[in-house]
């Protein structure tokens, strides 16, 4: 009776033995594959984040615009403002002088003449807007708005580009 108590024994305990084993094997494996589950979302988190952010700041229409913007205001602000408004002008000589343009705006302003203005040093800055841009038919028209400083004015723009 011994030997067959001696021997469930074992068997027992083999069997016990065995059996932390196989879920150690498949815990591991299973943390493995969430570990590997896991890398594949980051690197697909991180891919989509990139490819956003190069849309959003290395899109050439969207840089072609912002130049052709800022190329604009400069315009109006530097050019037109100070060429309408001289020195001790008081507000009320500025707003008659304004008025006239508010519903109409300024005559159109085309990329040609932007890239000209202020003896040409907007053509090395207007690389993408040469590049796409059709110089005499894109253009910027102005309005002023109240109180008729030089930051208040509304812009209007006419693309005539390729993208």
């Amino acid at each position: 009776m011994d030997m067959v108590k001696k021997h469930k024994n074992r068997a027992r305990r083999s069997a016990t033995l065995h059996q932390p084993r196989t879920r150690i094997i498949t815990n591991s494996r299973a943390l493995i594959a969430k570990r590997v589950v896991i890398v594949v979302i980051v690197v697909a988190l991180m891919s989509v984040v990139t490819a956003l952010v190069c849309q959003l700041f290395f899109n050439e229409e969207k840089m072609t615009k912002r130049q052709l913007e800022a190329m604009a205001a400069e315009y109006y602000e530097d050019y037109i403002y100070e060429n309408l408004v001289h020195g001790a002008m008081s507000q009320a000589e500025i707003e008659a002088k304004m008025e006239k343009y508010v519903s109409g705006g300024f005559a159109a302003v085309n990329l040609r003449q932007l890239l000209l203005y202020d003896n040409g040093k907007n053509i090395e800055n207007g690389g993408l807007l040469q590049e796409h841009c059709d110089a005499n038919t894109t253009s910027a028209k102005f309005y002023p708005e109240e109180p008729f400083d030089k930051k208040s004015y509304r812009i209007e723009y006419r693309y005539d580009c390729d993208f």
